[in-house]
């Protein structure tokens, strides 16, 4: 191929000029120009992934079912349906907080509890919540797919358990003696929370 020398370029006819390799005084600026753009990614990915120090946590919405047959659906049976709040509704993980039912649906009410004070705490590793205090330990799964009640519930935190209840139907860790339910009532708690982490 023959190449011609026009004004410091050569050219290869009816193609892309191509250029002389570049002169020190250019290759010093491109290399500088090069490591600062990789030092501050690699500041920016640092700060990306940076540990989480902390949460908040935000509740959104609670309910709470329960019924004398056992099991979520056990036919003509007693049952009842609870509104459930969680105060304060913005808090950082294990705070004491104050969680209340008060009832919406249903032919009486056997609760003797309808207010707990409890330590809330969030655990990462398991997704799950925990509710606590001296005699009371609840333990709340995120439910991805709730297959009990066809997916109503999905992506809240439940506990629920039942003296005839299903394998399916027993998440978590709860107790109908927390409320003085009988002990073999089934009962499920679900709770809604938005959680972000702090860098």
């Amino acid at each position: 191929m023959i190449f011609t020398y026009d004004s410091g370029r050569y050219i290869y006819p009816g193609r892309a000029t191509i250029r002389p390799a570049m002169d020190k005084t250019s290759k010093v600026i491109f290399s500088g120009t090069i490591l600062a753009v990789v030092f501050a990614a690699v500041l920016t990915a640092r700060g990306s992934f940076e540990p989480a120090t902390g949460w908040n946590v935000s509740f959104m919405d609670g309910s709470m079912f329960i019924s004398d047959s056992g099991q979520s659906h056990g036919g003509f049976e007693f049952t009842a349906s609870y509104n459930v709040s969680v105060s304060p509704d913005h808090l950082s993980t294990k705070e004491q907080v104050h969680l209340s039912l008060a009832l919406d649906v249903g032919l009486g009410d056997p609760l003797e509890r309808h207010d707990l004070y409890l330590e809330l705490s969030w655990q990462p590793e398991t997704d799950s919540m925990q509710l606590r205090n001296s005699d009371v330990n609840i333990s709340l799964v995120h439910v991805d797919n709730d297959t009990v009640w066809n997916k109503q519930y999905d992506g809240y935190y439940i506990a629920s358990w039942g003296g005839d209840a299903p394998e399916e139907e027993m998440r978590g860790q709860i107790s109908p003696l927390i409320f003085g339910l009988p002990e073999h009532y089934y009962i499920e708690l679900r709770l809604k929370f938005f959680i972000s982490l702090i860098n």
